[in-house]
């Protein structure tokens, strides 16, 4: 079966939409310079035919609550086509398969006892079908990826710059439309004054930029088209090429991504990306000089990698395909852990972040990865980027939002919105930050390694940790060994959180755990100075059944220290 070849969009191609609509100008508050995107839906088989010619299907399960309910079932038979590969995530319950041959007759059967079969045809007119299957709940629809894959400089109007080059990083912008009916947005407002900083900022850089790269949080609110036109109205001043990554604020809050297949969400940052640089890519990769890049979307929302795991199998493929390559991926929600509690439950999942980590790491091939979302001062910036496996994380300060407070003045007093410079020569790449007041400050060539070991619940569900028959360390004899901790941000100087073994007069024995939090200092406006909930330690116990769990300690309040009233 021969791959169609879809046309973007609403059935013109992508250079014909980037010529024809015009973009919105600063002066303009409606959204008519985005124009309408539709992904497009499936009629036959022939519209679900993947980049390769292949058929995912994709299969769910999820058990019954209550007695009685099995495991996933093993058996999973396909009659009518050639299984080329089969992958699972979510530890076994999302199942993809990659079909070729397959025709409206190919027959899917799950399960040993309790059947659940269908066809490829019933798919195609059901969208979504749902069944049961040795007593586990089954749902399956056809998996897409019209909206991935691997693009050309030349489809931007770029040609190669060769070895030598310099590109923009901006994170955040995070602006739109003020004017919501009811009177001006302030904090919009404020916003747009800064990606304008950072916009002029680019504009007056010594030398020429191959491409600005946004990544993620292109526009303040959720994604309505209004905010999509007028941020694509202040970037497109920017005299480069402009690509975009997705971030939380392009999806409304509540994003539903079933029935099937259902990428209407996306539609207006498609629509705004289309209209930016005449793409309509979540997930794209390409090469310039001797470098690959690769822009991988987070809108952190509920069950998007569920419904979407096949941008992992995307991922490691295109991987390997460039693994002679150094690589930079452009992420928008952080990978690695930067210290302060909202980005512990406002991140992705555990099992997100270690599978995307694996990947990066499989062919040596991924130097940096660069990442927002977080609104990160510029010294914490620099205090939280690590090595992984090889693989340096870097947390970019916003280009347009006001920086959350992690307790300490920054480098210098004025504003920390700007944009990240990345001069690429050969395969070596110098990477600094340039503030909308000019001051630049250099990322190190090495940094730490993050320390997997110390902070094991990052890439660990709690479960995971290694279980004792007691407590191992529990007079904290040995320090912290044996003790799961989180990473949490540190001020240079008066910490505000203390997790540490300490001598404490007249408790037996001498050692103590020793637990402080307070409100973070330094009063500047931002966000997320309350005590920090993540300075905590763990460990994880055997119990054997039917045994009930007894818990002896000893503690003493610091009076010296503690306020009963406040916080």
């Amino acid at each position: 079966m021969k791959r169609r070849n879809f046309l973007k969009g609403i059935g013109i191609s992508s250079a014909a939409v980037a010529a024809s609509i015009p973009l919105a100008s600063a002066g303009q508050t409606a959204a008519d310079g985005i124009g309408d995107f539709s992904y497009g839906d499936i009629h036959t088989l022939d519209d679900a035919l993947s980049g390769e010619g292949l058929v995912m299907v994709r299969i769910e399960f999820s058990a019954k609550p209550g007695p009685g309910t099995g495991d996933v079932p093993a058996a999973i038979k396909v009659r009518g086509a050639d299984v080329v590969r089969s992958r699972t995530w979510f530890l076994g319950t999302i199942e993809v398969l990659w079909l070729d041959h397959a025709s409206e007759n190919t027959r899917m059967t799950i399960g040993r006892k309790e059947k659940f079969s269908y066809t490829l045809g019933d798919l195609v007119k059901g969208a979504e079908l749902s069944g049961n299957a040795d007593g586990i709940d089954v749902r399956t629809n056809f998996l897409l990826d019209r909206e991935a894959g691997e693009i050309s400089l030349g489809e931007l109007g770029i040609t190669d710059p060769g070895s030598e080059f310099s590109f923009v990083a901006m994170a955040d912008p995070q602006g739109g439309e003020p004017d919501d009916q009811n009177g001006l947005k302030t904090r919009m407002k404020i916003h747009n004054a800064f990606v304008q900083e950072s916009v002029e900022l680019v504009n007056r850089l010594e030398f020429d930029p191959l491409f600005a790269m946004v990544i993620g949080d292109v526009c303040d609110d959720w994604g309505y088209k209004k905010d999509l036109a007028r941020m694509n109205a202040f970037l497109s001043q920017m005299q480069c090429p402009v690509l975009y990554g997705i971030g939380n604020h392009e999806t409304l809050l509540r994003s539903d991504f079933s029935p099937g297949y259902n990428m209407e969400p996306f539609d207006h940052f498609l629509g705004a990306q289309r209209a930016m640089n005449g793409l309509d890519k979540l997930l794209y990769s390409f090469n310039a000089g001797a470098w690959h890049f690769v822009v991988w979307p987070d809108p952190l929302r509920d069950r998007f990698w569920e419904t979407h795991p096949h941008y992992f199998d995307w991922l490691e493929r295109d991987l390997q395909l460039h693994r002679e390559r150094p690589t930079m991926v452009f992420q928008h929600v952080p990978s690695h852990p930067v210290g302060i509690s909202p980005m512990i439950g406002y991140a992705e999942s555990v099992e997100v972040k270690r599978t995307f980590l694996e990947i990066l790491a499989r062919q040596g091939n991924v130097k940096y990865v660069l990442s927002g979302h977080v609104h990160i001062p510029v010294k914490a910036s620099f205090k939280t980027a690590v090595s992984f496996k090889g693989i340096n994380l870097i947390n970019l300060p916003a280009a347009g939002y006001r920086p959350r407070a992690f307790g300490e003045e920054d480098y210098y007093g004025g504003p920390s919105q700007g944009v990240a410079l990345v001069h690429v020569s050969g395969d070596r790449v110098r990477i600094r930050f340039k503030t909308v007041t000019e001051e630049i400050f250099d990322y190190p060539d090495e940094f730490a390694e993050f320390d997997q070991a110390s902070y094991p619940l990052w890439l660990r569900h709690p479960w995971e940790l290694p279980a004792g028959a007691g407590f191992r360390n529990g007079d904290f004899s040995d320090g912290l060994k044996h003790w799961a901790r989180r990473y949490l941000y540190h001020e240079d100087t008066d910490p505000s959180n203390l997790c540490e073994v300490r001598q404490a007069p007249g408790m037996q024995p001498a050692n103590s755990l020793y637990l402080y939090c307070r409100r973070r200092g330094y009063q500047a406006p931002g966000q997320d100075r309350l005590p920090q909930d993540i300075n905590r330690i763990s460990q994880a116990v055997s119990l054997e059944r039917c045994r009930d769990p007894f818990i002896r300690l000893r503690y003493r309040i610091d009076e010296t220290v503690t306020g009963q009233e406040g916080y």
